[in-house]
């Protein structure tokens, strides 16, 4: 291993092993909806993993539909502003949105995250 990717893995191990504010929120935050999980009957549970697994798989097809075959460098700006737009429709709506919105800021998200030059590299 190049020494590059060895402080690349030990900085990841220092952030999975010491996470940050936002981190500790979200795990704060997502403790309901894993209870509410566990309370479930393991049908229930299995259904909605599974609807959940399918989802992410179609959005990520679509996300990488959307690139191009070209080498580009990556527009931050644009799924920054096309995420912050979506949620501010979804929260301006509120609960009933959320079918909608969800879907399509995971969609945006994983868009973002295939344009990083590392991920393009892997394809």
């Amino acid at each position: 291993m190049k020494p590059i990717h060895i402080k690349e893995i030990e900085s990841a191990v220092n952030l999975l092993e010491s996470p940050g504010f936002i981190a500790k929120v979200t795990n704060l935050l997502g403790s309901p909806v894993e209870w509410v999980m566990e309370k479930l009957p393991t049908i229930a549970r299995t259904t909605i993993t599974k609807a959940v697994d399918v989802f992410i798989h179609i959005a990520l097809k679509i996300a990488i539909l959307t690139m191009s075959s070209g080498k580009s460098s990556p527009s931050p700006w644009w799924h920054r502003l096309s995420v912050g737009i979506s949620g501010a429709v979804g929260g301006f709506f509120g609960l009933p949105a959320l079918t909608y919105e969800l879907p399509v800021s995971t969609t945006i998200m994983l868009r973002a995250i295939a344009d990083i030059p590392e991920v393009k590299e892997r394809k």
